[in-house]
């Protein structure tokens, strides 16, 4: 994705490296025309041109252009329809739009196979086998087409250590990669233990204390159990006639945080029980947008009265909540005061 966006003239001076292929040739100067993978820059100017794309789309094809500017995280795009006909008019579209732009999409996958049935062989993703499912790695968990639940793979990290440095437990801890939010639980549990490593102004390369290992060790041996979990990917079903977001959120001394639910009615007057979104999810129900729904922050290390923390745990309620409204482009919500006071009808304050 990067290498397809161009730098401006001016900057791309600023992108110059030094080059032989053996040390017996002479030193070449090369100019990097394009955004740079590792520079500090280089996801926003993506992203960015990736948006811009949406906007010029926006006045003739404004659905397509929503697709594109609501579907995608960083380059991963996962969008959805209510029929395969719809699916497939929406595939067709986001694809012709990018590959005008110089993006083309490839390892497609689908939980019904005809919606990529004229997808050439080598731009379909490729399924790796669990057990008698066929599973396909995205967004840092595992899909199940047949299903459409997400699930999580857990890699054994070597539990046979004895001893491990800070550095060390930082970087496994790194390894807990969850954009849907739905980890939070486990990680921030992880970011404590962490935390209390700096406290102690402990050194990267130092061994962390006995304790702190047992502990570590403790929590790595119940993450296996996370792959019996199965999250359905549509959270919200797009034939909603009803729809209430339920934001929850709480601070202690060591961390502060937040989860969002929805309960939906659809227009057969099925009732669906409360469930975490699982990341912000347009109509569709399709992954939308940096900011997941379940948040946990740790509480900073001065000194805080827990008054302080619980005004920080009700702004991260307000700004997903109000996050979530402009996906589901919903103008009317109702606002219960969190001390009980009548509700009031009208967009959530900020």
């Amino acid at each position: 994705m990067y290498r397809q966006v161009n730098v401006h003239e001016e900057d791309s001076w600023l992108q110059c490296i030094l080059w032989r292929n053996h040390p017996s040739e002479e030193i070449q100067t090369y100019r990097l025309k394009t955004v740079t993978y590792g520079e500090a820059a280089w996801s926003f100017l993506a992203c960015r041109a990736l948006h811009e794309v949406g906007e010029e789309l926006c006045p003739e094809q404004p659905e397509i252009a929503d697709a594109i500017q609501q579907c995608f995280y960083v380059d991963n795009l996962m969008m959805g329809g209510d029929s395969v006909d719809e699916l497939l008019h929406r595939r067709k579209a986001v694809e012709a739009a990018l590959l005008k732009k110089g993006f083309p999409l490839r390892k497609w996958a689908s939980n019904d196979p005809t919606a990529i049935r004229d997808v050439a062989t080598e731009d379909v993703e490729q399924v790796i086998h669990v057990g008698d499912h066929d599973v396909i790695k995205t967004l840092g968990v595992a899909w199940y087409p047949q299903t459409d639940t997400f699930r999580f793979l857990v890699d054994d990290q070597d539990p046979r250590k004895t001893t491990m440095t800070k550095r060390q437990l930082a970087s496994e801890i790194l390894r807990l990669y969850d954009p849907l939010g739905i980890m939070q639980p486990i990680i921030i549990t992880a970011k404590i233990l962490l935390q209390g490593l700096w406290k102690i102004k402990l050194k990267w390369d130092d061994q962390i204390p006995a304790q702190s290992h047992h502990e570590w060790q403790q929590l790595k041996n119940t993450l296996p159990k996370l792959a019996s979990l199965a999250i359905p990917r549509q959270a919200i079903p797009s034939n909603a006639v009803h729809l209430e977001l339920h934001g929850f959120s709480d601070a202690s001394i060591l961390v502060y945080g937040c989860a969002i639910y929805a309960y939906c009615i659809d227009d057969q007057n099925w009732k669906t029980t409360m469930r975490q979104v699982p990341r912000s999810t347009n109509g569709k129900g399709q992954s939308a947008g940096p900011d997941a729904t379940s948040k946990g922050t740790l509480s900073y290390l001065p000194n805080q009265c827990i008054s302080e923390l619980e005004a920080g745990e009700r702004l991260i309620v307000k700004h997903e909540v109000k996050h979530l409204q402009q996906i589901h482009y919903r103008q009317e919500f109702a606002h219960l005061e969190e001390k009980g006071t009548p509700i009031k009808q009208g967009p959530l304050q900020q």
